[in-house]
């Protein structure tokens, strides 16, 4: 269950193999209180056992380390059902890459260059539920890429709702699988604090988060 940063200490687990910075990112997280990181991994493997064996509540995940990618490490997160936060951390200032791994999971994208800036922001947000992107990540109208808690598949998947297309249907549009979507759904339900699809189209279109989707 997603912990309220201002009531009580959030769990955290570091994936990144560059331990002077690993370092410097521990004391940054912990020095004001309310974050302890449990442990700190150097590779994907290692990173997945201690996710397995003792769940944080969020894990800073460097998407270039040695063994599983980030994508498969979010597929992974996922279909184990465990209840874990992801936050990619990354040299890349890369739109793409941002929305892939929001695809597969995760709620923040953390640019290495502003981590000092934007790792607590970032872990306050994700904690609460939202998702965050690092500033320098922009389009080319320099509006940040994600001002909703909604990811871009998300999105996708509410505006197909809201032109009344079934689960199945959305799949084969979306070319992914049925449970692919219902787990998006699960997603938008809970980010929304709806209780049904049709809430959440509601919910999403009052606050202008989607458009409808053309059906050709």
């Amino acid at each position: 269950m997603t912990q309220d940063p201002q009531q009580s200490h959030l769990d955290l687990v570091i994936a990144d193999d560059h331990r002077m910075f690993v370092q410097a990112i521990v004391h940054l997280l912990e020095r004001d209180g309310g974050m302890n990181v449990l442990d700190v991994a150097n590779n994907g493997d290692d990173l997945l056992k201690m996710l397995q064996s003792r769940p944080p509540d969020i894990a800073i995940v460097d998407i270039s380390m040695p063994g599983p990618g980030a994508a498969a490490i979010g597929d992974t997160v996922r279909d184990s059902g465990l209840n874990v936060r992801l936050i990619a951390l990354t040299m890349h200032i890369d739109k793409g890459a941002c929305e892939t791994l929001m695809d597969h999971g995760y709620a923040g994208y953390v640019i290495k260059d502003c981590a000092f800036e934007d790792l607590q922001r970032a872990v306050t947000a994700v904690a609460a539920g939202d998702v965050f992107v690092s500033d320098a990540v922009r389009d080319p109208h320099g509006v940040q890429l994600q001002p909703s808690p909604l990811t871009r598949r998300e999105t996708e998947c509410l505006a197909y709702a809201a032109d009344g297309v079934s689960n199945r249907a959305i799949a084969e549009r979306l070319g992914v699988s049925v449970r692919t979507v219902k787990y998006h759904f699960e997603n938008i339900l809970r980010k929304l604090e709806a209780k049904s699809r049709g809430q959440a189209v509601a919910i999403a279109q009052r606050r202008k988060l989607i458009r409808s989707i053309r059906l050709d």
